[in-house]
């Protein structure tokens, strides 16, 4: 009975000592429980899209840069060179500094390129619709001047008609007095 109940001590704590080590459950969420949050072990590096699951009362989660800079005063700290401490701070604090500073400028920069094509680009689009506005009012004068034509042309074929009909008229009743004569003529 002692060795079974040594077994499930010795079974209990392994079990334990997995979920400091890698807990993970079958969908690959990795549990951070009660034993996780009291061990003194160093901070474990999670990468982008871990899922966690934490057990514990509170958990703080920093970035790889702050990490860094606690790590440089704890060893600074641990040499006892206190001044060098701040010095080490203020140093971390000026290039991350410089490296928003670099950041915001080459977003500026390409800010004003993006813009710079953005304003010739709708000056361009001005242009071109200024042509084609521009082609329309000459399209359209030129219909107005063909529609003037086109009246023209039609009063001038309704002019040639009546003066055709009138001269058909004009034809046969010249014929018809060509025959009457004639056949007077010959009559006689």
């Amino acid at each position: 009975m002692k060795k079974i109940t040594i077994i499930l001590l010795l079974l209990s704590s392994l079990h334990s000592a997995a979920q400091i080590d890698d807990p993970k459950d079958p969908q690959g969420i990795i549990i951070l429980s009660d034993t996780f949050c009291f061990s003194n072990n160093k901070p474990t590096p999670y990468l982008s899209g871990t899922k966690l699951t934490i057990q514990c009362d509170s958990v703080y989660i920093i970035n790889k840069h702050r990490y860094i800079l606690y790590e440089k005063a704890a060893d600074i700290i641990r040499k006892k060179e206190y001044v060098n401490t701040c010095n080490v701070l203020i140093k971390n604090y000026e290039e991350r500094l410089q490296a928003q500073n670099k950041a915001f400028d080459n977003l500026y920069k390409k800010y004003i390129q993006l813009d710079s094509i953005s304003q010739r680009t709708i000056s361009d689009t001005q242009n071109s619709l200024i042509q084609v506005s521009n082609t329309i009012t000459a399209a359209q004068s030129n219909i107005v001047v063909v529609d003037k034509k086109m009246d023209n042309l039609t009063s001038t074929i309704k002019e040639q008609r009546k003066k055709s009909f009138f001269d058909k008229i004009w034809f046969g009743a010249g014929g018809i007095a060509v025959g009457i004569i004639g056949g007077l003529i010959i009559a006689n």
